[in-house]
C-alpha cells in the first residue's frame, strides 16, 4: 500500500485506510481505496472498497477483470456453503457469477450446479480450526458480480470476466444499462469510481451469528425524535414538515418517491454503474 492510516479510532470500533494502486511492471492502472471497520469483542470486519480510474490522459479505459482475494487457514475438511447451498470437495473451487439483475449460475469445475435469478452474495468456508463469512451488500443489484469460494479462501470477482452475448449491441438497453459492457471489456470514464461494501465474520468454531447475512442486506438504521435532535442543537434546527405551509410540494414529493422506487423495477435500473442512479438525471 502506498497509504496507511488510521482515519477513525474509538472505544468500540476503528477504521483503518489503505490506498493501493494496481500495477502490472512498470506499469500504474487504477487504483484501489480499502477501508476495514473492526469492532471490540467482535468476529464481524466491515470492509468498503473503491476503485477508481485515475488513468486521465485517455477519456476512457477499458479493463477485462478486477477481482479481490482473501486467505484463510481454516484447517482440513474444509467445506463451504454458497447461498443456501452447501458445497464439498473444494479442491475445486465453486464460482458464483451474477450475469444480470435476473439471472445467476453457480458452477464447479465444469459442471453447473445451480441457477436463479437472484443471488444472496454471501459465501461460507469452514473447516477443522474455525470458519468465515462473507456477505456483499447489493450483489445482485450491482451485476455482474462474482463470488468464489475454495479451500483456501475466496474471491469477490468486483467486475468479473464478461460474457459479449449478455451484453448485445444495439436497442434500448446498450444505451441506458450495458453502455459499459460491451465486447467483453469493461469501459471506464476516466475519473469514474465505484464503492463496494461487504462483510466479513471470521470465528474459531460454530455456526455465523443468526441473522447475519440480513443485517448487512437491510441495515438497521437508528434515529433520533426531530424534537430530540432539535432539542439538541447538535447541528442545526430542522422544521417539522407535518406544519408545512405548502402541503400539496408535500405530497408531491412522497409521490416522486414512490414513482422511483417503481420505476426502478420497472425499468430494470440494476447494475454497478446504474444502481441508485436515474437514467436521464
Amino acid at each position: 500500500p502506498e497509504v496507511v492510516v488510521v482515519e477513525e479510532a474509538g472505544p468500540e470500533r476503528v477504521c483503518v485506510r489503505m490506498d493501493l494502486p494496481h500495477r502490472m511492471r512498470s506499469r500504474t492502472l487504477f487504483r484501489s481505496i480499502v477501508r476495514v471497520h473492526l469492532f471490540r469483542g467482535s468476529g464481524a470486519m466491515r470492509v468498503l472498497h473503491t476503485f477508481e480510474n485515475d488513468r486521465v490522459e485517455e477519456m476512457f479505459t477499458c479493463i477485462r477483470a478486477l477481482s479481490l482475494r482473501a486467505d484463510f487457514k481454516v484447517g482440513g475438511h474444509a467445506e463451504g456453503r454458497v447461498g443456501r447451498r452447501r458445497v464439498g470437495g473444494l479442491g475445486e473451487e465453486v464460482v458464483l457469477h451474477q450475469g444480470l439483475d435476473n439471472r445467476y449460475t453457480m458452477s464447479q469445475g465444469e459442471e453447473e450446479i445451480a441457477k436463479g435469478r437472484r443471488a444472496e452474495g454471501c459465501v461460507e468456508l469452514r473447516g477443522d480450526m474455525g470458519g468465515v463469512s462473507l456477505v456483499v451488500r447489493d450483489f445482485w443489484q450491482n451485476y455482474p458480480k462474482g463470488l468464489v469460494v475454495d479451500e483456501k479462501g475466496m474471491t469477490v470477482a468486483i467486475c468479473p470476466a464478461l460474457n459479449e452475448v449478455d451484453y448485445p449491441r444495439g436497442g434500448e438497453l446498450e444505451d441506458r444499462l450495458y453502455y459499459y459492457l460491451l465486447d467483453g471489456v469493461y469501459k471506464f470514464k476516466a475519473g469514474v469510481s465505484r464503492t463496494h461494501e461487504m462483510w466479513f465474520h471470521v470465528r474459531s468454531g460454530g455456526d455465523v451469528p443468526e441473522g447475519f447475512a440480513g443485517s448487512v442486506q437491510d441495515p438497521a438504521l437508528y434515529c433520533v425524535s426531530l424534537a430530540a435532535f432539535n432539542k439538541s442543537r447538535a447541528l442545526t434546527r430542522l422544521p417539522d414538515k407535518s406544519k408545512s405551509p405548502f402541503p400539496p410540494y408535500e405530497e408531491w414529493v412522497e409521490k416522486v418517491r414512490g414513482v422511483y422506487a417503481e420505476d426502478r423495477v420497472k425499468s430494470r435500473a440494476y447494475g454497478m454503474l446504474n444502481y441508485g442512479d436515474w437514467f436521464g438525471e
